[in-house]
C-alpha cells in the first residue's frame, strides 16, 4: 500500500493548527469586543470635534453588549441629525431611546430618531404628559413608562423616577470595573442619584457621564459635592451640559487624570472586561 508522503501529514497539521488558532482567535476577538465600552456625546453645549453644531441640550449613544441605546436627544433635530452625520451614526440603526425628563433640551431632538426609524421603544418616567405619547401616535412608536428601578435592556438600567417637582430617571449600566452611571440633568441633585445607585446595586461607581446641574451652585457647596464624589468611590467623572464651567473646572482639578472633558464629539471607547 503506498502512503502519503510524510510532507502531507506535516501539511494536513499545520492546517488543522491554523484552523483551531484562527477559530479561537475569533471566539477571543468576539469576548473582547463584548466588554468594549463605548460612548459619543452627539449633542452638548461645547463641542470637541470639528464641523460639530453646540446646542444647551445633551444627548449620548451609549454601546455595550450588542445593545445600542440613546440617552436623551437634545433640543433640535436638525442639530442632531448634523451630528450624527459628522460622527458617522447612523440613526437608523437606533431602535432603544431612554428620555431623562421632560425639558424640551433632552427631548426635542426626537423628531430626528423618529423619522429615521419610528418603530423604536422609547422609555420615558411615568410621569410623562399623555399629550407626549399621543404625539408620537401616528408612529409605530412603544412607550414604556418607568416608575421604579427597571432594567430595560440587558445589564442596562434605569434608576426609576426620582426627585419632586422635576421627576427623572439616570442610567445605569453594569460592568465588571463598577457602574457606569447617565444623567440628563441631575434635577432630583446629583449625589442623591449616585446614592441611590449604590443603595440600588450595591456595587461601586465606576464613572459618571452627563448633567449635574450645578451652573448656578456656589463654589463651596460644588466643592462639597465633588468630595462626596470621592467618598462615593466615584473613580472617573465627565460632566457635562448644565454642571457649569465653574463646577467642571473644580471636577477636573480635584479628579486629574481622571476627569474627562465632555462635549459633542467626545468618544470613550473602553476595554471594561476583568
Amino acid at each position: 500500500m503506498r502512503l502519503f508522503p510524510i510532507w502531507w501529514g506535516i501539511g494536513l497539521s499545520f492546517l488543522f493548527f491554523f484552523w483551531s488558532e484562527r477559530a479561537v482567535a475569533a471566539r477571543n476577538a468576539k469576548g473582547e469586543n463584548e466588554m468594549h465600552f463605548q460612548l459619543t456625546i452627539l449633542v452638548d453645549n461645547t463641542v470637541r470635534g470639528k464641523n460639530l453644531w453646540k446646542d444647551w441640550g445633551f444627548s449620548c449613544l451609549i454601546s455595550w453588549r450588542g445593545s445600542k441605546i440613546l440617552f436623551d436627544t437634545g433640543s433640535q433635530p436638525d442639530i442632531l441629525n448634523h451630528n450624527a452625520r459628522v460622527l458617522g451614526i447612523d440613526l437608523k440603526k437606533i431602535s432603544t431611546v431612554f428620555l431623562s425628563h421632560i425639558h424640551s433640551d433632552h427631548t426635542g431632538g426626537l423628531p430626528a430618531i423618529l423619522s429615521a426609524n419610528p418603530a423604536v421603544t422609547i422609555w420615558v418616567p411615568a410621569s410623562f404628559p399623555q399629550s407626549f405619547t399621543e404625539s408620537v401616535a401616528s408612529f409605530k412608536t412603544t412607550v414604556r413608562r418607568v416608575s421604579g428601578p427597571e432594567e430595560i435592556l440587558p445589564g442596562i438600567f434605569s434608576t426609576g423616577e426620582l426627585g419632586t417637582s422635576i421627576r427623572e430617571q439616570s442610567l445605569v449600566i453594569e460592568t465588571p470595573r463598577g457602574l457606569v452611571v447617565v444623567t440628563g440633568c441631575s434635577h432630583p441633585g446629583i449625589v442623591t442619584i449616585l446614592e441611590t445607585v449604590q443603595k440600588q446595586f450595591h456595587k461601586n461607581i465606576y464613572f459618571v457621564v452627563g448633567g449635574f446641574h450645578l451652573n448656578w451652585t456656589s463654589d463651596e457647596k460644588v466643592r462639597d459635592i465633588v468630595h462626596k464624589f470621592k467618598q462615593l468611590g466615584v473613580e472617573k467623572v465627565a460632566p457635562a451640559h448644565c454642571t457649569g464651567s465653574r463646577a467642571e473646572n473644580l471636577f477636573q482639578k480635584i479628579y486629574g487624570s481622571q476627569y474627562v472633558p465632555a462635549g459633542a464629539g467626545l468618544l470613550l471607547d473602553w476595554d471594561l472586561g476583568e
